[in-house]
């Protein structure tokens, strides 16, 4: 097992984090054979890049689609979502657990501001939950043109954040770090604890990545 820092590990089925709370967070490799039984106990969002996030089980049934779930620590129940280049988060509170899946359509449509009116309906403070972000596609690899390079610097002006926190010029291209837009995002609601495992899934053969070719994806859950 080897240690990332003293809450992360890389263990034989992926990177593991151990939140202050209990709760464990894995981030699977792509070629880990994940057992029948886990995936029984799993519920995995529906994903389709919205900024929707569910309390489970409550509002399970009443969204076609959603790309986060949060619910009560006391609900006994695996969460889950799929990436390739995207992020996903997952959370914990003393109160609450959960994880959302976000590329940049995620971030635009409000995911992290849908997230914190949910935690705000079930009565938790928005700034004591632990973040962390999973493997995802880092700054350096993903290139996008300037139609979402214009959205994002709207995006910011209008979220009051700099720009130059997460999007770079190299060589007339333009490139975004989708972590560093959501740890801002999530730093606007005065939270303090995010931890990134900083491990880019373009660069990392043992996870999938869509701008390498990959038509599958890698599942992340917290428990």
């Amino acid at each position: 097992m080897h240690k990332i820092n003293s809450k992360m590990y890389e263990i034989d089925s992926g990177i593991q984090f151990d939140f202050p709370t209990g709760e464990k967070g894995i981030f699977f490799f792509k070629n880990f054979q994940i057992t029948e039984e886990f995936i029984n106990d799993m519920v995995l969002a529906r994903q389709n890049h919205t900024g929707t996030n569910i309390i489970y089980p409550d509002e399970y049934n009443k969204f076609e689609f959603f790309d986060g779930l949060v619910s009560y620590r006391s609900v006994k129940q695996y969460l889950g979502v799929k990436t390739a280049d995207c992020l996903p988060v997952l959370f914990a509170s003393e109160k609450l657990k959960g994880c959302f899946h976000s590329g940049w359509r995620g971030l635009i449509n409000g995911i992290v501001e849908n997230l914190y009116e949910k935690v705000k309906i079930m009565g938790e403070d928005f700034s004591e939950i632990t973040f962390v972000i999973g493997p995802h596609i880092c700054g350096r690899c993903y290139e996008v043109k300037e139609d979402v390079a214009d959205i994002f610097i709207r995006f910011a002006k209008e979220k009051g954040i700099s720009q130059s926190l997460f999007m770079y010029f190299k060589d007339h291209k333009i490139f975004i770090d989708l972590a560093s837009c959501c740890k801002a995002l999530l730093k606007t609601f005065s939270v303090k604890k995010i931890f990134d495992v900083q491990i880019c899934v373009k660069e990392d053969m043992r996870f999938f990545s869509r701008r390498r070719g990959d038509n599958s994806s890698q599942i992340s859950v917290i428990f």
